[in-house]
C-alpha cells in the first residue's frame, strides 16, 4: 500500500479486491468519496481487515473501489498505527543531500520525460462566471533556506478538454476547420484552470507555490524541503504531469522566479531586468511608452516615490494630449541602486 496522508480513508482497488475478496466480507457504505480533483469515485463497499505491522495488530476498515490504481494507506489507519516513520522515509538526514536529490529524481524519472504529458482523471471545461471578483493575498514570507525550481512541459496542453468545450476553440486553417483536443493558449479562462488544477494536484503539501507553469518549493530545513520535493514529484507522476528538466533548478540558495531573485533574505531585483530598463530606448509613441511603463511598475516595490518621478510620462497618456518627449520628460536613468 501507498501511505497517502492527504487521503481521509484507506482505500483497495478494484483489481486487489478481485484477487482477495474470499478473505473478507463486503459491507454497504454510504461514504462518497471523491479524488484531489473532484472526481467521484464509485464504491463498492466496506470491509473489515486484520492489519498486522511489526508487533502492531488491529481490525481496520477499508473501502473498496471501482477503479485501477494503487491501494492507500489513508489518515484512519494512520492515527491506529505507530508507523515506524524513520525506517519508511527515504530521505534520512540533510549530510546525504545529493544523494538523496538523485534517489528522488531517479524514482520519478518519469515526470521528466521529453513529452506532452496528460493531467488524469479531469478535463477542462470552460465557462464564464459573472459574479466573479478579484481577490486580494496578503504577501507571506517563505522562510526557505534552499529553492527548488520546477517548471512544466507544454504547461496548459497537458490537461485535455472535454467535448462540449471543443466547440469554443475551433480554428479555420487552409486544409479546414479543426479543434483542439488540449486546453490551448489564447484562451481567456486557460491561465486560471490550469492554476486551479495544479493547486488542487498539491492540496495539502507546505512551502509549495504555484504560479502557473512555475512552480517554486522550499522548506525549513534541507530534510524538508527533500520530503517536499518528493511528495510533489510523486504526486505528478501518478497524475501524468511532466516537466522540463533542463529548465529545472533543485535546492539551491537563490532561485529567479516571475522575475525577482529569491533567496533567504527575501526578495530583489535581477541585474539583467534592470540593465534592460537602464538601457531601454526612449518611446517615439504612447504604445511604447506603456511598454516602458509597464517595466517600471513591474518593480516599483523597489522605487521609491515612483508615481510622484512618472508623473511627466502619465501626462503623455492622456486623453487629447499631443506626443512631445520635452527635456523635462525626458527618460531618467533607473540605475541599479534604484533597484
Amino acid at each position: 500500500m501507498e501511505i497517502d496522508t492527504g487521503a481521509s480513508v484507506s482505500i483497495m482497488s478494484e483489481d486487489t479486491y478481485k484477487e482477495y475478496k474470499s478473505k473478507f466480507r463486503i459491507e454497504p457504505t454510504s461514504a462518497k468519496l471523491q479524488t484531489y480533483m473532484g472526481e467521484q469515485i464509485p464504491e463498492i463497499g466496506r470491509a473489515i481487515v486484520n492489519v498486522n505491522y511489526k508487533k502492531e495488530s488491529a481490525k481496520l476498515p477499508i473501502l473498496i473501489v471501482k477503479r485501477k490504481g494503487p491501494n492507500l494507506l489513508g489518515r484512519d489507519w494512520l492515527n491506529k498505527l505507530r508507523l515506524d516513520w524513520k525506517d519508511i522515509f527515504s530521505v534520512v538526514g540533510s549530510d546525504n543531500q545529493p544523494s538523496d536529490l538523485n534517489m528522488i529524481l531517479e524514482a520519478n524519472k518519469e515526470v521528466f520525460k521529453d513529452e506532452l504529458g496528460t493531467v488524469k482523471g479531469m478535463k477542462a471545461k470552460i465557462y464564464v462566471d459573472e459574479s466573479a471578483v478579484p481577490k486580494y493575498f496578503k504577501a507571506r514570507p517563505l522562510r526557505g533556506q534552499e529553492y527548488t525550481k520546477l517548471d512544466l512541459n507544454q504547461a496548459y496542453q497537458q490537461i485535455e478538454l472535454d467535448e462540449d468545450s471543443k466547440r469554443y476553440v475551433t480554428i479555420n486553417t487552409h486544409k479546414g476547420l479543426f479543434r483542439y483536443n488540449r486546453l490551448p493558449y489564447g484562451v481567456a479562462s486557460s491561465p486560471g484552470i490550469f492554476q486551479r488544477t495544479l493547486e488542487n494536484v498539491v492540496q495539502g503539501i507546505s512551502n509549495v507555490l504555484i504560479r502557473v507553469d512555475d512552480i517554486l518549493i522550499t522548506g525549513k530545513t534541507r530534510e524538508e524541503h527533500i520530503n517536499t520535493l518528493s511528495e510533489v514529484l510523486s504526486r505528478f507522476k501518478r497524475i501524468g504531469i511532466r516537466l522540463k528538466r533542463q529548465k529545472c533548478v533543485f535546492m539551491s540558495e537563490e532561485v529567479v522566479y516571475l522575475g525577482f531573485k529569491i533567496n533567504k533574505h527575501g526578495i530583489s531585483s535581477v541585474e539583467s531586468k534592470v540593465e534592460a530598463i537602464d538601457k531601454a530606448p526612449s518611446p517615439t509613441n504612447v504604445t511604447e511608452l506603456k511598454a516602458y511603463l509597464g517595466m517600471l511598475n513591474y518593480y516599483n516595490r523597489f522605487l521609491p516615490n515612483l508615481s510622484h518621478l512618472l508623473k511627466p510620462l502619465h501626462v503623455l497618456l492622456q486623453k487629447d494630449t499631443q506626443w512631445s518627449w520635452e527635456k523635462n520628460r525626458k527618460k531618467r536613468s533607473w540605475s541599479q541602486n534604484s533597484c
